[in-house]
């Protein structure tokens, strides 16, 4: 029977909202000690394990090069002190806050930090022998003197995922801090990337190649004159290659040379009047230098020659006999 609307008491038809579930408090962070290091690190068969004693165990946890201590929800790194024998530290998603307790791993090479709370990076500068360093996926500011703060023997450092890593001239100034560091970020250095940065090297060949060169002028700027420096030098790189083939590579380092000229006005450096421009005729003096040696080996003169008649003859076919020759 359908009950009239005016008769529906709607109040008590009203399902009443469920008690909210008590808060969970979250997880408290776990500290670290030999027996937690031991269960996650060591190697071998259980039952093998459970029959050492507390000593020969404590000397084996002791002894462990690599250290797996990853989603721990570890808040702190101290109780690592005692495994200072590790070459391989893995402390990945846990609650980090800071880096410590690594005073004494001299010959600690792999040390990966990343998915951690680490809003700065301090602890590790003394650590001659690290290799790589992780610190992916922080909370990692700007890195000040990265020099002092990072090993200088560093050939792979991650900081991906960090506000540090959205800063201008972030990735420039690690390269020029580090000259170790072979892959940055998850990207490989690339040698233009050292040309850019490696300032002091440039000028130092400058003045060994160039009687009489001067240093980039201040209203050019220290990046645009680095950045050509490393060009040039690839340029030159080119056109010594090409020299050294003979005369049939001239075009290519002249196509070369007129690409750099283009690059040099578009960036700013055209009135560079010391290192570019030195270089540029230091380029073009050894490219015709090479080109007239090649020359005068009379074979090779010959196959250029024959090569600059099968280009015309390939370009330039002759006529067929057929219907043209009948219609005459």
């Amino acid at each position: 029977m359908v009950v009239p609307a005016a008769e529906v008491d709607f109040a008590a038809e009203q399902e009443k909202d469920p008690a909210p579930p008590p808060a969970v408090a979250p997880p408290k962070p776990r500290r670290l000690n030999l027996q937690l290091i031991g269960q996650r690190s060591l190697e071998g068969d259980a039952s093998e394990l459970k029959s050492l004693s507390a000593e020969e165990y404590a000397e084996r946890v002791l002894g462990l090069q690599r250290l797996r201590l990853g989603h721990l929800r570890l808040g702190s790194m101290d109780g690592l002190e005692p495994c200072n024998a590790a070459t391989h530290l893995y402390l990945q998603h846990n609650l980090l806050s800071e880096i410590e307790s690594l005073e004494f791993f001299a010959r600690l090479q792999f040390l990966v930090l990343s998915h951690n709370k680490l809003t700065h990076v301090t602890g590790i500068s003394q650590l001659a022998a690290l290799l790589h360093l992780d610190l992916s996926h922080n909370q990692i500011g700007e890195i000040a003197r990265p020099s002092d703060v990072f090993p200088a023997a560093l050939v792979q450092l991650n900081v991906a995922a960090n506000p540090c890593a959205a800063l201008r001239g972030h990735r420039i100034g690690l390269l020029t801090a580090l000259p170790s560091l072979r892959r940055l970020d998850d990207l490989d250095v690339r040698p233009w990337e050292r040309g850019q940065t490696e300032d002091a090297e440039d000028s130092t060949s400058d003045d060994a190649a160039v009687e009489g060169g001067v240093q980039p002028d201040a209203a050019t700027g220290p990046a645009h004159a680095s950045t050509s420096a490393g060009l040039a030098r690839d340029v030159a790189a080119v056109a010594n290659m090409q020299g050294e083939r003979g005369g049939v590579a001239s075009s290519v380092s002249d196509a070369a040379l007129d690409l750099y000229e283009r690059f040099a006005a578009r960036s700013g450096t055209t009135d560079v009047q010391g290192t570019v421009r030195s270089k540029l005729d230091l380029i073009r003096e050894r490219s015709r230098r090479r080109r007239a040696e090649a020359m005068q080996d009379t074979t090779l003169s010959d196959a250029i020659a024959q090569i600059g008649r099968e280009r015309a003859r390939l370009r330039h076919p002759a006529a067929p006999a057929g219907r043209g020759g009948a219609g005459t």
